[in-house]
């Protein structure tokens, strides 16, 4: 992929990447008012409303994966990094009297092997793939069942149960975007992606 190609598909990911930060703002919003509107309606007005429930039901389910796509585009899910645990420096090194492992001993056969299997297992473009494979299985897997269930409405507002199960179509659409980008080696660094505070960047 030439530079001009990278440098426009790096562009339109992070176009996307804030289009889904101000989506997931927006459903957050809906989320608060539609509650807010509720409380008031209920213990001031004395009317409470039947379909505030729903659409506040309705919009979490959209921000959560929404907010999970753009979430795995800037690699800041919750992780466990074993890396530190199992540092390559002192994988297949045999400890000295005092205990430590000693800089100047080479690492042996074993140690080599462990080494490259974990290279190999921490090594980003494996995450992004099987990332990728599971997304997709799930988006194909569940769009039988979001398109089955379309004539089923809520009981409350009688919006589709599609719109419902889509959510989750959709977020994996997205996921599966971003690590096929990932894959390839199209990403977006956290500042341009999004305005951080100064802190935020520090970190």
């Amino acid at each position: 992929m030439t530079s001009r190609w990278r440098n426009l598909a790096e562009s339109a990911l992070g176009q996307l990447i804030r289009l889904e930060q101000v989506v997931a703002v927006a459903l957050l919003a809906v989320v608060l008012t539609t509650m807010a509107a509720q409380v008031i309606a209920r213990y001031v007005l004395h009317t409470p409303l039947s379909w505030s429930e729903e659409v506040a039901r309705l919009a979490m389910v959209w921000l959560t994966f929404i907010a999970a796509s753009f979430i795995l585009a800037r690699r800041e899910h919750i992780a466990v990094d074993l890396r530190g645990a199992a540092s390559s420096t002192t994988i297949g090194k045999p400890k000295g009297r005092d205990g430590d492992y000693p800089d100047d001993r080479p690492l042996g056969r074993l140690g080599r092997l462990r080494h490259r299997l974990l290279a190999i297992a921490f090594d980003r473009r494996l995450t992004s793939a099987l990332v990728l494979v599971t997304t997709l299985l799930l988006l194909f897997g569940g769009l039988t069942f979001v398109i089955r269930v379309h004539p089923v409405g809520s009981p409350g507002t009688g919006i589709s149960k599609t719109y419902w199960y889509g959510a989750a179509s959709v977020g994996m659409a997205l996921m599966a975007l971003h690590s096929a980008a990932d894959l390839i080696g199209i990403r977006v660094d956290r500042e341009s992606a999004t305005e951080s505070s100064p802190e935020d960047v520090t970190t």
